[in-house]
């Protein structure tokens, strides 16, 4: 079963007054790059992190971000007493003097000075860690049910395309006898208006004959073509999603496609390339995006 490489995960955790909001997304890429997002506090997990994604996701461009909401309860204020008194001491040296100003009245205007006032620092806690860490695999597997739901459409699409492919080589098949036939006759033809007196020559002919048959022969990119659509669906079988092997079955199934167009010197056969070659093109704009 094939993984596309877009996919979108969530999770929420409420601890101690606080909600943490864990997401993930990606999109595709050729190989992995990770942007990771963590509360300071835990940047030191910052490598646990990312060995678990990319463990987990293995390919694309993917976010990863972790966010703490604190709720009121939490955000406890604190009195910085050192900061207090410095200013108190500094603005009684100052109006040491002006006998106007009571304890009272500098308390009041030193108050309003910064850092006097202070929300506690968050700490790291192990077992909190644990519940944002199980947060963080609930988020990427949210993100890797997402890929393989749209796995599964990417998918059903290019099987049906395979599918057309090979109804297309059928139809070149059929009108092999008839290309072969008009090759015979054209060169028939062209030996007659040359009004040869004795007629031609048979056996000159003949190599010439052969020489068109093996050049315009195509039988062996049928075949090739052919086992290369066969690999294609025996890959998409597989149990692993394996988007480079089949980008790489795409550009020999390409290769074999256009060949036949240039080799083929039939206008009906041609068309019928032409067909192949849209079909082809939609099927490598749907790998771009497979795991």
């Amino acid at each position: 079963m094939i993984h596309s490489m877009t996919g979108f995960g969530n999770a929420e955790i409420s601890l101690k007054g606080k909600r943490i909001q864990v997401s993930v997304k990606s999109v595709n890429g050729k190989s992995v790059d990770l942007n990771l997002r963590l509360p300071h506090q835990y940047k030191e997990k910052e490598n646990d992190v990312r060995s678990l994604a990319l463990e987990r996701m293995k390919r694309g461009k993917i976010d990863l971000s972790v966010n703490f909401e604190h709720s009121e309860e939490e955000r406890t204020m604190r009195i910085n007493e050192e900061v207090l008194k410095g200013y108190l001491d500094q603005m009684k040296q100052i109006t040491g003097g002006m006998g106007d100003f009571k304890d009272n009245d500098l308390l009041s205007i030193v108050s309003r000075f910064p850092n006097i006032v202070s929300a506690e620092k968050f700490t790291s806690d192990d077992s909190e860690w644990e519940e944002i860490l199980k947060g963080i695999e609930q988020a990427i597997q949210h993100l890797l049910d997402f890929r393989q739901g749209e796995g599964a459409k990417l998918e059903a699409d290019l099987r049906v395309r395979i599918s057309v492919i090979e109804k297309l080589q059928e139809e070149i098949n059929a009108l092999e006898g008839d290309r072969m036939d008009n090759v015979r006759q054209k060169l028939m033809t062209q030996l007659e208006q040359l009004s040869l007196k004795n007629g031609p020559d048979m056996d000159r002919f003949e190599q010439e004959l052969i020489y068109y048959l093996e050049r315009f022969d195509i039988t062996e990119e049928n075949v090739r073509l052919r086992a290369h659509l066969q690999l294609f669906m025996e890959t998409l079988n597989e149990g692993d999603s394996q988007g480079k092997k089949l980008s790489f079955i795409g550009q020999e199934i390409g290769r074999e496609i256009n060949t036949i167009g240039s080799k083929a010197n039939h206008a009906g056969i041609q068309k019928i390339v032409v067909g192949m070659k849209d079909e082809l093109e939609k099927i490598k704009e749907q790998l771009f995006n497979i795991l």
